[in-house]
C-alpha cells in the first residue's frame, strides 16, 4: 500500500541548512490531556490572499473613500455593586465591582506601592461576589475584567497581582479572567493549571514586570518593551509543565505603521541568554494597538517589535512575496546564505515537513530518539523536526526504512503531508471515507493519485487549496518554494 511518500529521484539542487529557520517556535496553543492542541479564539488573525499559484497576477484594486463612521450608540451606565466587606484578608476589602453591558464584571482593586512595584490582592469574598453577578458570555464562560487603582504618575514598571487559588480549582462553573495592567494584560483561563499543581494551595501570584533587553532585541527598531512575567504558587515557582491551558496575553504596540506593515508586527520570545525564538501564531490588534498571542509556559519574556524581512530574488511584483516574508518573519521560513530565498526551486521532502513542524510547533515524544531514517543522521539540521513528523504521522518511511530527505516533493504529496498535519493537530476533520466518496472536481481531477484524493478534497474542503485560472490542480507537478510558502501561510491566517 502506498504511503504517501515521494519516490522521486535526487535530481534537484539540495539546499543548505539554512535553507529554513532552524527556530524552533515557542507554543502558541492550549493542549488537552492527550497532547493534542486545542485552537482557542483569543487570537485575530489577519485575512488570506486569494492568489494562487500558476493562476493569473491579481490586478491591483484602488481603495475606495473613507466612510463616515455612524454616531457612536451611547451604552447603558454599568451598575456598580458594593463588595462585601471581609474576605481572606483582616481588613476591609476595599475593591469596587461593577456590572458592564454585556455581562462582565469589572473588579477594580486598590493598590499599594513599594519600591516602584505595585500590589494588589484579589480576594476571596470578592470573587465570588464578582461571580454572583456575572452573566453568562455565549460560550456559557462568566467573565472577570481585573483592573488596578493606580495612579498613572507613578509609572510602576512591576506588578504583583495575588489571586485565590480556589479561582482555578472550580469545575462546576466556567470563569475567564481578564488582568490589566499599564504594561501588559492577560486573560487566564479557570482551567489554566492541571489539577496536581494546586493541591491545598491558597493563592496563585502573577508578577509582570518591564525587562531591559539584550542581544538582537536591544538594536531592533520600533520595538516595544521587554515585558517578563511570572506565575507562582504559594510563592513558589510553578514548573514547566504546570499549566494545561494557554495564558492569553496582550502587549502595546502604539507606533503608527500603515496598515501594511501590521503583518509584520510579531512577538519574540526572549530568553535569559538573549536568544529569540518568534511566536508563530501572534497576530496585531489594530483596533487596540496590541499584539496578541498565547503561551503554554508559567513565565517568560517578550516583545513586540517590527520585523519585515526581504530576499533579493523576491521581487515587489512576485505572486507570493507577502506570503514569503510574513512566514519568515515568523520563522517558519528562511533565505539561503546568499541572501535569497530561490522562489522557484522545488521544495524537498524534509524542508516541508520541517515546516509543518514549526508551524504547528509540534514536539516529539521523548524517549523514541531512535525511531528515525535509515538516510537521516543527527548531525542533520532536519534531524529533530523529522523525528517528530513521523511519530505524529506526517510522514512514512519505505520499506527499507529510509525517507530519501533530499528528494522534491510532488504537489499532491505535499498535499498529502499538510492534511496529515492538520489532522494530528486537530484542525482537519471528516471522515477520509467520506471525503474520498465526494469530488473537489478540479479539471485534472482524473490525475490526482487515489491515495491523495480523500485529502485533496478535504484540503480544497476547508479552502487551503485552489486551482488555478483554468482550475487546473497539477498534482504530479513538484511544487516549488513559493507554493510551499503559500499553503502554509493560508493554513496559518486561517487558524
Amino acid at each position: 500500500m502506498y504511503d504517501g511518500t515521494v519516490s522521486a529521484n535526487k535530481s534537484g539542487k539540495q539546499l543548505s541548512d539554512a535553507n529554513f529557520a532552524s527556530l524552533t517556535p515557542v507554543s502558541s496553543y492550549a493542549r488537552d490531556a492527550a497532547g493534542n492542541v486545542i485552537w482557542g479564539d483569543f487570537l485575530k488573525f489577519i485575512p488570506f490572499s486569494d492568489n494562487e499559484p500558476g493562476g493569473e497576477e491579481p490586478v491591483a484594486t484602488s481603495t475606495p473613500g473613507a466612510t463616515p463612521s455612524p454616531s457612536a450608540t451611547p451604552q447603558p451606565a454599568a451598575t456598580a455593586v458594593p463588595a462585601i466587606p471581609g474576605g481572606t484578608g483582616a481588613t476591609a476589602d476595599l475593591a469596587v465591582t461593577a456590572v458592564q453591558p454585556d455581562g462582565s464584571v469589572s473588579v477594580t482593586l486598590p493598590v499599594t506601592a513599594a519600591q516602584g512595584t505595585a500590589r494588589a490582592a484579589l480576594t476571596d469574598t470578592t470573587l465570588q461576589n464578582g461571580l454572583a453577578q456575572a452573566k453568562s458570555q455565549a460560550d456559557g464562560t462568566r467573565l472577570l475584567q481585573l483592573r488596578l487603582k493606580e495612579n498613572a504618575a507613578d509609572g510602576f514598571s512591576a506588578y504583583e497581582i495575588t489571586l485565590p487559588a480556589s479561582l482555578f480549582t472550580t469545575v462546576n462553573s466556567r470563569v475567564q479572567l481578564e488582568v490589566d495592567t499599564a504594561i501588559a494584560d492577560f486573560v487566564l483561563p479557570d482551567t489554566l493549571f492541571r489539577s496536581a499543581k494546586l493541591t491545598g494551595a491558597s493563592t496563585v501570584m502573577l508578577k509582570v514586570s518591564i525587562a531591559e533587553p539584550s542581544g538582537a532585541l536591544k538594536g531592533q527598531p520600533g520595538s516595544s518593551p521587554l515585558i517578563a512575567y511570572e506565575l507562582l504558587v504559594d510563592g513558589k515557582a510553578t514548573g514547566a509543565d504546570s499549566l494545561s491551558s494557554a495564558i492569553g496575553i496582550r502587549l502595546p504596540y502604539q507606533t503608527a505603521l500603515p496598515a501594511s506593515e501590521h503583518p509584520f508586527i510579531v512577538v519574540w520570545q526572549v530568553s535569559g541568554s538573549g536568544t529569540i525564538k518568534p511566536v508563530v501564531n501572534s497576530a496585531y490588534d489594530a483596533e487596540g494597538r496590541q499584539a496578541v498571542f498565547q503561551s503554554n509556559h508559567p513565565a517568560g519574556q517578550y516583545a513586540a517589535v517590527l520585523d519585515h524581512p526581504a530576499f533579493g530574488d523576491v521581487s515587489g511584483q512576485h505572486w507570493a512575496k507577502n506570503e514569503i516574508e510574513v512566514l519568515a518573519s515568523r520563522g517558519i521560513i528562511q533565505g539561503v546564505p546568499e541572501g535569497g530565498f530561490m522562489p522557484g526551486q522545488s521544495i524537498t521532502r524534509a524542508d516541508f515537513a520541517s515546516m509543518l513542524v514549526r508551524l504547528l510547533n509540534l514536539s516529539g515524544t521523548a524517549g523514541s530518539t531512535g525511531a528515525g531514517f535509515t538516510d537521516v543522521e543527527p548531525e542533520d539540521y532536519f534531524y529533530g523536526d523529522l523525528l517528530t513528523a513521523k511519530q505524529h504521522g506526517l510522514i512514512n518511511g519505505r520499506q527499507d526504512g529510509s525517507f530519501n530527505p533530499q528528494a522534491p516533493v510532488s504537489r499532491q504529496d505535499m498535499f498529502v503531508m499538510t492534511a496529515r498535519a492538520l489532522k494530528a493537530a486537530g484542525i482537519l476533520q471528516g471522515d477520509s471515507a467520506a471525503a474520498a466518496s465526494a469530488s473537489a472536481n478540479f479539471a485534472d481531477q482524473a490525475g490526482i493519485a487515489s491515495y491523495a484524493a480523500a485529502d485533496i478534497t478535504a484540503l480544497a474542503g476547508a479552502g487551503f487549496i485552489k486551482g488555478d485560472a483554468g482550475g487546473l490542480l497539477h498534482p504530479s507537478d513538484l511544487s516549488t518554494r513559493a507554493e510551499a510558502a503559500v499553503l502554509i501561510y493560508r493554513i496559518l491566517m486561517r487558524q
